[in-house]
């Protein structure tokens, strides 16, 4: 599969009209942790309810919210 054709979190995001600052005080955590998140830094660690606010949030089952987030693994995979 080509990284082209795999959705992000950030497409996710993109999808939905928001950017990392309002994604951010939405769900009560920083613009930077939001973008930790997109550049696969870090991984959400949130509990039951955040996950599905977030998902929520994007328009996005939690399956995938998910794929989304280990899709940027992949990606970096790809890229070597």
């Amino acid at each position: 599969m080509a990284k082209d054709d795999l959705v992000t979190f950030k497409m996710l995001r993109q999808k939905v009209s928001l950017s990392q600052e309002q994604l951010g005080e939405l769900l009560g955590v920083t613009r930077q942790t939001i973008s930790e998140w997109e550049n696969g830094r870090s991984m959400p660690t949130l509990n039951p309810s955040e996950m599905q606010k977030l998902c929520h949030l994007l328009n996005c089952s939690l399956a995938e919210l998910v794929e989304a987030l280990e899709n940027i693994k992949r990606i970096h995979q790809i890229n070597g």
